[in-house]
């Protein structure tokens, strides 16, 4: 088979051989510096650079899943532990001025109120800018066992990694 391909190519390639041997040896010499020139490119082009940019992108990929993966560990122990936490002392939100109370609770959980709206005596409407997931979500669960529905609540991702803007709507009993 081999032989049959090379007895096929030679007649293509008799002229080339005969007006490459016509030439004068340095221009000989310049073909064959050129010729490499173009052999080293064309490897460059088709497997050398598409191989790099290959490498790159999956080095780059990785990195971000690892970080990713670090980051889910790192929030997933976080809500682990604060499912363990105790309920606060007065066990509910049921007395006194709830929302207050529901702000001071935000404050002891590492999450600021950007701000709220009373929906009549047993609702509130409240939102958080650029907080912590984890810490989040957790108060939102510890909310829960201190006698307050989160009726509904709506994330939305930021620009930074890990923090996020929360719209919820809270109720009592």
């Amino acid at each position: 088979m081999i032989a049959t391909f090379t007895d096929r190519l030679r007649p293509i390639i008799a002229p080339a051989q005969g007006w490459f041997q016509q030439r004068p040896p340095r221009e000989q010499m310049a073909l064959k510096v050129l010729s490499a020139a173009l052999a080293l490119t064309l490897v460059y082009v088709l497997f050398w650079q598409p191989l790099m940019n290959w490498h790159n992108s999956a080095t780059q990929l990785y990195q971000s899943n690892a970080k990713l993966l670090s980051w889910i560990d790192d929030n997933a122990a976080a809500i682990r532990a604060a499912s363990r936490r105790p309920a606060n002392s007065s066990g509910t939100m049921a007395s006194g001025d709830w929302i207050a109370q529901l702000s001071r609770s935000a404050s002891t959980a590492g999450v600021s109120l950007r701000g709220f709206t009373p929906e009549g005596e047993q609702g509130v409407r409240i939102q958080l800018e650029a907080q912590p997931f984890a810490e989040t979500l957790a108060w939102l669960q510890t909310l829960e066992g201190q006698g307050v529905r989160v009726s509904s609540v709506e994330f939305s991702s930021t620009s930074a990694t890990g923090l996020v803007n929360v719209r919820a709507t809270l109720s009592r009993g």
